[in-house]
């Protein structure tokens, strides 16, 4: 009997897809509701999530139990700034929306203020204050995963952020006249897994006291610290202070004015660290006990930095780091990547080297090297400055070149007979591979 019971009841759940299939009618109505709102979750943008609602009385309202919510200004096409954070505000402040403890994995937020507003300085105070309310959403709902991107109006005058001697009365002026990103009052998130934060060069004021528990992938880009100690907040920030089960770090483009000292990075459980783009910082200490890779580039104002524990890195890349000085070993890098001046200026390339030749030499087992070998396009210029520089490189394995960007007025030849000279250094080579970056049919 409980057989037939169970027999009965699973021809009754079933009869209404089944003469919906026999009818060439709708199929989606046989699904329960959360293999429904995870359809919507795949959803390309809110919106046609949202939209989903006219199609039935059982749709409505259904978008909100789905996993992922991904908004873009630019998508709206024809629309405005204004009207997109209307949407955006709509969708996550809804009556029904979610509570602290909902289910919301991933949110996801491109708002490009340039491209809607033509320059339009009146939007920056009402597009800050909406990152605002956004970041701290995400924060307060539990969100796991939330990816934000803010494009806001450039500014005139914003090349001249980076001049020595107006660091002091830019960072005034700035900030009496762009409104500033406040992010001091976040409250802590024990939920928070992935957070990217892509502000535009927005100045923005960090937080002192938050604690991201669970965060263990963190990029900040794009983004000028304002206000007093920004050092000593933006290293909390980054550390096992605040997310102590941190495992990657990415930050790219960030200026601190006027120039500082030294970033302290204490993070006890950090594995791969990237700093791209590192403005208006002298030097770095990481307090890294478990990184094994880690990436440097463009941070012209850095001149030292160290890790606590060198001999455990694995992957290293070093470039355009002009005024570095490495003075630690690393024998247990086996990744390197970096780049060489082989013809040039001395006054321009030479220092590049020999910060790269110095990391060269510190690295001992490297087996894979990649090289960024820059050529001058200059015939007056065209002198080998490495040559004889670089001791031989028997250890190493793999080796990966680019070779440009541009063509030599002394003809290809030149280019030729320097790359047949860099390869005289390698003796066990097992794998090459070679990029010329030149237009010249001739190479």
């Amino acid at each position: 009997m409980e057989m037939d019971g169970v027999e009965e009841a699973t021809t009754q759940q079933m009869e209404p897809s089944a003469h919906a299939a026999a009818a060439g009618g709708d199929l989606l109505s046989g699904l329960c509701d959360d293999v429904l709102a995870h359809i919507l979750g795949l959803a390309e943008y809110a919106r046609d999530a949202v939209h989903t609602g006219v199609l039935s009385r059982r749709w409505r309202g259904l978008w909100r139990r789905a996993p992922a919510l991904r908004f873009a200004s630019w998508q709206q096409q024809g629309g405005s700034a204004e009207g997109f954070i209307a949407l955006v505000d709509d969708t996550l402040s809804s009556p029904h929306g979610r509570s602290s403890d909902g289910g919301l994995d991933q949110l996801v937020i491109e708002f490009d203020v340039y491209d809607r507003a033509c320059r339009n300085q009146q939007l920056l105070l009402p597009s800050i204050a909406a990152a605002e309310r956004w970041i701290g959403y995400a924060v307060r709902h539990g969100v796991k995963s939330f990816h934000f991107e803010l494009s806001l109006p450039d500014d005139e005058d914003e090349d001249d952020y980076k001049d020595d001697d107006d660091d002091e009365v830019h960072e005034e002026n700035s900030n009496e006249e762009t409104p500033v990103l406040a992010l001091n009052e976040l409250p802590s998130s024990a939920k928070l897994e992935a957070m990217h934060l892509k502000l535009g060069d927005a100045w923005v004021r960090l937080p002192a006291t938050v604690v991201f528990s669970s965060l263990t992938d963190l990029t900040l880009e794009s983004i000028m610290v304002a206000g007093d100690n920004v050092l000593l907040l933006l290293g909390r920030l980054v550390s096992s202070a605040c997310c102590p089960s941190l495992q990657k770090l990415r930050m790219c483009h960030i200026t601190t004015r006027p120039r500082q000292q030294n970033l302290l990075v204490e993070a006890g459980v950090l594995t791969e660290l990237v700093l791209d783009g590192m403005f208006g910082m002298r030097s770095i200490e990481l307090r890294t006990p478990n990184l094994r890779v880690l990436c440097i580039r463009y941070c012209h104002d850095l001149e030292s930095f160290a890790v606590s524990v060198p001999r455990l890195l694995e992957e290293f890349t070093c470039q355009q780091n002009p005024l570095l000085i490495i003075n630690q070993d690393f024998p247990c890098v086996s990744s390197l990547k970096l780049d060489l001046y082989s013809h040039g200026h001395a006054n321009v390339g030479d220092r590049s080297n020999h910060v790269n030749i110095n990391l060269l030499q510190r690295c001992g087992s490297v087996s894979c090297l990649a090289l960024d070998l820059h050529i001058s396009t200059v015939a007056s210029f065209d002198v080998d400055i490495i040559k004889g520089r670089i001791p031989e490189l028997g250890h190493v394995r793999s080796l990966k070149a680019r070779v440009g960007p541009a063509m030599t007025s002394s003809g290809p030849h030149s280019v030729g007979n320097c790359v047949a000279s860099l390869l005289t250094l390698f003796n066990n080579l097992m794998c090459l591979h070679l990029y010329f970056g030149y237009r010249n049919k001739d190479i």
